[in-house]
């Protein structure tokens, strides 16, 4: 698990796109809990949009204690490059990164 570019949803494209890495943003709100997530289609919105108005509302998420060997593999079956990792209330831990996903960081 790493840490996550994150971002709030009052926050404008063009200044979260500055910021975010290839893997995009995770949308938080005051508490760090999980509200959305921006991927590279919602970053190349328009510079003006808040973050809130091109979101991936909740995102799947995963819990901290998830055997990471599972995790990977079912990723990998699915075909998900990024999964979020929060807390049982929604709050953001970090993310994980899938096989191939590597070069990206």
């Amino acid at each position: 698990m790493v840490s996550a570019v994150t971002c709030g949803p009052d926050d404008l494209i063009g200044d979260v796109a500055a910021r975010a890495d290839a893997n995009g943003c995770v949308v938080v709100n005051e508490h760090e809990i999980v509200l959305g997530r921006l991927g590279p289609k919602e970053l190349a919105a328009p510079p003006n949009l808040t973050a809130e108005a091109v979101m991936q509302p909740g995102p799947a998420t995963v819990r901290a204690n998830e055997p990471l060997d599972e995790l990977l593999s079912r990723m990998e079956q699915h075909n998900v490059l990024v999964i979020v990792v929060t807390t049982p209330e929604g709050r953001l831990l970090g993310v994980v990164r899938g096989a191939g996903n590597e070069q990206r960081v």
